[in-house]
């Protein structure tokens, strides 16, 4: 009764606040659908492949109808208002989209592996090989101390025709953001550079935040003679390698790292690669 009287009262003013809210509901139910579009139609092509989905999957539709992030609104000028700021607003919630997307082709990646070869759940990382024997177990010879791999398969086979599967699970990959002691890195990095070189500090930082050698604020000259290297093009490579013993030391069985293709992974010394075609298979004599 009280609100039907406030009603009468200030009509206009109720109007107004309510034409708002449906405006900004409109704003808030587009720009969620940027996100909930792409998961709904990966979910719904998993499922068409026999990949067992969520009924509701996490950031779909549905799981944002039942947390009230979405509802429907009765179309009007405010919704139009709303849909249109939403369009023209780049609003934070829209940028998640391709990591979400990304998330639940894993699933399905990951899913359609046969079990022999998905025993830990984890990014699944593909190495292609030129090599006449076949890779068995990642060691630590070769320039990096460990194997490059690629969560893209098109990616590795542009480096070899025998193609190479591994499962790194993903809390034992580092990722460059990840949070490392420095004066730990630094004690690890001054082991493994010239002992006279005053940039002991600069080049952890850089090994630590995958920067390349090319981009250095570091004197070349100093920087090469610290990295025991002849040119940029190796000093990018020992950084590398650097970066990696991080990694070995903290228990991590890969190191993320920018590259050519956008992001590779080192994968380090332990890890069990397992042919992933049949030019690989061959080499194994299967």
């Amino acid at each position: 009764m009280a609100d039907n009287a406030l009603q009468s009262l200030f009509p206009r003013r109720r109007n107004t606040m309510q034409m708002a809210i449906d405006a900004m509901q409109s704003a808030s139910n587009s720009a969620a659908s940027n996100v909930s579009a792409p998961v709904d139609g990966i979910a719904w092509a998993l499922r068409k492949a026999g990949v067992p989905m969520p009924e509701k999957p996490f950031m779909g539709s549905d799981w944002m109808a039942d947390k009230g992030l979405t509802r429907p609104v009765e179309q009007s000028a405010a919704s139009l208002a709303g849909e249109t700021a939403s369009l023209l607003t780049p609003l934070g919630v829209a940028s998640k989209a391709p990591q979400i997307a990304r998330g639940l082709l894993r699933m399905g990646e990951n899913a359609m592996v046969p079990q022999a070869l998905n025993k830990e759940a984890g990014m699944i990382l593909y190495h292609g090989s030129n090599d006449n024997l076949p890779i068995k177990k990642i060691n630590s010879g070769g320039v990096f101390g460990g194997l490059f791999a690629s969560s893209s398969e098109r990616s590795a086979a542009s480096h070899g025709d025998a193609m190479y599967r591994m499962t790194i699970p993903d809390e034992k990959i580092m990722g460059v953001g990840d949070a490392v002691p420095f004066d730990q890195a630094k004690n690890i990095i001054s082991q493994n550079i010239r002992k006279d070189s005053p940039h002991t500090d600069e080049i952890t930082d850089m090994a630590l935040h995958a920067k390349s050698a090319f981009d250095s604020s570091i004197p070349e000259g100093e920087l090469l003679h610290a990295l025991r290297s002849s040119s940029l093009g190796e000093a990018d490579w020992e950084l590398q390698r650097l970066r990696g013993e991080l990694g070995k030391a903290r228990g991590y069985k890969a190191v993320e790292m920018p590259d050519e293709h956008g992001t590779s992974y080192l994968v380090l010394p332990g890890t069990t690669a397992r042919p992933a075609n049949s030019d690989a298979k061959r080499l194994f004599g299967k």
